[in-house]
């Protein structure tokens, strides 16, 4: 396998930048999920690692050695894309062992390495079909298969979940967990998904506006995000966003003013970042709210109920503020429309940012502390 080094990278098209200044050191056999929304830069910096998109500034570095100049083909890479890209006139064996004939391997070395990857993937009883015989999940194994057959240093993959339908993706994520396993490969993965993120990556690359904006695992992202871009794409459901007004701020604590008037106690340290009467954002994950039964926290108007069997999301209304709130409850829970509710925030599991978006330091529960 190999390690994967991206020096400032960057993709330029006339003028504008695609992506711009990208630093990235990926590690013998780690699995990096490039993940951000569609016309991030993410698909254009996995293109440029294959050698399908020129590299306008920076370098790239392959095991070692600069692969700027060097074609696909020298790179030692394999990509898996979006779309399977199986001929249609071949049985799954001959899609598999094409490349390998086309390279004039011998015989005996083509049908060892078809029948391991039919094996690792679970296909061999699918040789003998054509792709039209197949189901989208069998011909994206297919696709897979024959990126292993050639042994490559760096397996890249395009999206290749997204046009499978929701249960069959789920089935997938595991397919891919079990794949990394079994080959130990070097594998960079790009997904607008972040729940695909979230459950495959070693680390996890979010990319917004051809920029980096934060690199780190799955539960470092997740409990300590840089700024309000990235704490608002990971999580599912997302991060309540809350514009605020900062009354105080000191080492331990910053107490805000929400849009109804509440105030709020988040543990952080603001001394840097907050000033009396500016603005700022608290973020507070669904799950991280709860119902009160007292008068604590700030009030809420429901607008809707979903009963998802072992929790319920409420939405509802803030004073104030004109998206909704929204509140995982990890219970059957029923609340009629326009009930008011009071719900609590606890200092140690909210978030504040400031003016510009950036992340005011937090004091972390002891439970989060081996996530940092």
């Amino acid at each position: 396998m190999a390690t994967v080094q991206l020096k400032g990278i960057a993709k330029k098209y006339t003028e504008n930048y695609a992506v711009k200044g990208v630093d990235i050191d990926i590690k013998d056999g780690e699995f990096i999920v490039l993940v951000g929304p569609s016309g991030c830069g993410k698909t254009t910096t996995l293109r440029m690692i294959a050698g399908l998109e020129e590299i306008s500034e920076g370098q790239l570095v392959i095991d070692g050695k600069a692969a700027n100049d060097l074609s696909p083909a020298e790179r030692g890479i394999a990509m898996v894309f979006q779309s399977y890209a199986l001929y249609p006139h071949m049985s799954v064996e001959e899609n598999l062992n094409f490349g390998l004939r086309l390279q004039g391997v011998p015989k005996a070395e083509i049908d060892a390495a078809v029948n391991n990857a039919a094996e690792i993937l679970h296909i061999k009883h699918l040789l003998d079909r054509k792709p039209k015989a197949l189901s989208g999940g069998q011909r994206q194994r297919v696709a897979i298969g024959r990126a292993i057959t050639r042994k490559p240093k760096v397996f890249l993959f395009d999206e290749p979940l997204s046009n499978l339908d929701a249960s069959l993706r789920v089935q997938m994520r595991i397919e891919f967990a079990r794949l990394h396993q079994d080959l130990g490969a070097t594998m960079i993965y790009v997904t607008h998904d972040q729940i695909e993120a979230m459950t495959l990556a070693d680390r996890i690359v979010v990319f917004s506006e051809g920029r980096v904006e934060q690199i780190g695992t799955p539960l470092q992202l997740y409990h300590q995000p840089n700024n309000l871009f990235v704490a608002g794409f990971i999580g599912s459901p997302k991060m309540n966003l809350v514009p605020v007004q900062v009354e105080s701020a000191d080492a331990q604590f910053a107490v805000v003013r929400m849009t109804d008037g509440s105030s709020i106690k988040v543990a952080c340290d603001g001394r840097q970042q907050l000033k009396a009467g500016e603005k700022a954002t608290l973020g507070i994950r669904p799950e991280h709210l709860s119902v009160q039964s007292s008068d604590q926290g700030f009030g809420v108007t429901v607008t809707l109920c979903e009963q998802m069997g072992d929790s319920t999301m409420v939405y509802a209304q803030l004073a104030g503020f004109d998206k909704p709130v929204v509140i995982r409850v990890a219970d059957v829970f029923r609340a009629e429309q326009n009930h008011t509710l009071r719900i609590g925030i606890n200092p140690e599991l909210a978030y504040l940012f400031d003016s510009s978006g950036k992340a005011v330091p937090r004091h972390l529960q002891e439970i989060h502390a081996q996530y940092v």
